[in-house]
């Protein structure tokens, strides 16, 4: 009777154990709706509904970072504590790919996408894996020059578990971002098919003002990138702006600034700079400017051109020198994060500690040596295993210093290609590394083209030049010099480049490549 009643306890302890795991995974799913149709507010109500504290901690996540933008430095999430259960198993990997994401780990996030994504699938439930190709396709969409066809892949897949309005939107969406990114990768123009396209998204805009917004800023996008109609960018990217500032949360103000800055830059090429100048003015005043380094370097481009634009030479100086105090600025960021890298990667410190500690350990032994080289008699074998030892720590002492000699010296190397951040022509014009296009060679003189539409022309040779540029720039022909940070395409006989510009690729160079 005693073991019927200890049976029937077991019974009951796992029956309300599967239960509370019903209830958790029923709640959990109520969150996915939530966070899909951008019902925050009910979220935190939910969250407490839910026991397991790995899904309680991945939600918890999810809501801090839509609403205040910031995530803790830690995220208290178990990966080994989710085995055998795949629902589970997809919301830990897309938080925890979320989580990398945010930190810049691009890579390593990508790898939890697509565990998330196998999960998923084993899980069979479609609003699961809607939610997870949602995050996939719009980590893609964001590093697309990767490859794309991977994110031809995703968005086709997403298509598959559409169901409602909110998916045909982001379906629509994605459909649109490819296609528009297909046709700037190969130089070519919309089509009057493709804009009429786009001008049907506003039939299945569902009635969410975050979506609204991302549909008439991706409109905007179109019209200024690929149309060069500025007046209609201006008007849909106000749209846009509308939808973005009735959001009370973090996760539209990204978009809602870009759009802000978005709409000065084409009321500069409406030449209405008084209205430009003052909503760059206002965009300089909010805590999202120094957050964005783009915006933070450019909006002082666009303020010169403004003044300039107006005749105010004096204002147009003064962001001129803005923008290129800002531009060094974020040269020594780079520089500093560069070096930094460097040193981590050849753990000098750590090799220096070992040789440390090495000529200790030799000291230790040289002392013991002398003091038993008096007593000859019965300790000869003891001497010679310890001189045996003595010489295999020289040995390792002197291949560690080796090494560390070998490793200062490429850390030196490295550090000097990382912190010269410009050359200097023979006409004592200085020229960054990071704007130079490529160089030209022309009999003995130098033709030498930069980004910003700068080009220079010196006396000088070609094989003296490659000398003072960093490994990043590589000869293509025996006449050209090209920096591969601009290169877009590599063609059979040719390379184009971010700046539209074809450079020649000769065969006897093209294995550089």
């Amino acid at each position: 009777m005693r073991y019927f009643n200890v049976i029937i306890l077991c019974l009951l302890i796992v029956s309300l154990s599967h239960a509370q795991e019903g209830k958790d995974r029923i709640n959990a799913k109520t969150c996915l709706q939530y966070l899909r149709t951008y019902n925050l507010d009910a979220i935190p109500k939910q969250i407490r509904k839910i026991e397991d504290r790995e899904l309680a901690a991945a939600f918890q996540f999810q809501y801090e970072f839509l609403t205040r933008g910031t995530i803790n430095d830690s995220l208290s999430i178990d990966l080994t504590n989710i085995k055998n259960d795949n629902f589970k198993e997809t919301i830990t990997f897309f938080t925890y790919a979320d989580y990398l994401n945010f930190r810049k780990q691009d890579s390593l996030s990508f790898q939890y996408y697509r565990k998330a994504y196998a999960s998923a699938k084993k899980s069979k439930d479609e609003i699961l894996l809607g939610e997870t190709l949602v995050r996939i396709n719009n980590y893609l969409r964001k590093n697309n020059t990767r490859n794309l066809e991977m994110f031809h892949f995703y968005k086709e897949a997403y298509k598959t578990v559409v169901k409602d309005s909110i998916g045909r939107f982001w379906s629509f969406y994605y459909d649109q971002i490819y296609k528009f990114q297909e046709r700037d990768r190969n130089n070519e123009k919309l089509s009057k098919k493709d804009i009429t396209a786009l001008m049907q998204g506003e039939t299945i805009l569902p009635d969410i003002n975050f979506l609204k917004g991302k549909y008439y800023q991706l409109k905007g996008i179109v019209s200024s990138h690929f149309q060069e109609d500025y007046e209609s960018a201006k008007k849909n990217y106000g749209y846009a702006i509308e939808n973005y500032a009735k959001i009370n949360y973090e996760y539209a103000t990204k978009d809602h600034y870009s759009c802000l800055y978005n709409q000065a830059i084409a009321n500069v090429k409406l030449q209405h700079y008084h209205l430009a100048i003052q909503q760059f003015l206002s965009l300089k005043k909010s805590d999202q400017y120094t957050k964005n380094s783009y915006i933070e370097l450019n909006s002082n481009d666009w303020l010169y051109q403004s003044y300039k634009g107006l005749k105010q030479y004096d204002s147009a100086i003064f962001y001129q020198s803005e923008l290129a105090r800002i531009k060094e600025k974020q040269e020594q960021l780079k520089t500093a994060i560069a070096i930094k890298e460097i040193d981590e990667k050849f753990k000098v410190n750590e090799k220096e500690e070992q040789i440390t500690e090495l000529e200790g350990t030799n000291k230790d032994l040289e002392q013991k040596v002398y003091t038993l080289l008096p007593i000859l008699g019965g300790v000869l074998l003891i001497l010679a295993v310890i001189f045996f030892l003595y010489k295999r720590y020289k040995k390792k002492s002197v291949v560690l210093e080796e090494e560390k000699s070998e490793t200062l010296q490429k850390l030196d190397e490295l550090k000097e290609v990382v912190i010269k951040n410009h050359i200097v022509l023979k006409d004592k014009t200085k020229v960054y590394i990071a704007d130079l296009l490529y160089v030209k060679a022309d009999d003995h003189y130098l033709h030498i083209f930069t980004s910003e539409g700068k080009n220079h022309f010196v006396r000088g040779k070609l094989s003296q030049i490659k000398q003072e540029l960093p490994p990043n720039f590589i000869q293509c022909h025996r006449s050209y010099i090209v920096n591969t940070n601009f290169i877009k395409r590599i063609n059979k006989e040719s390379l184009t480049l971010i700046s539209k510009d074809t450079i020649p690729l000769s065969r006897s160079f093209k294995k550089n490549f």
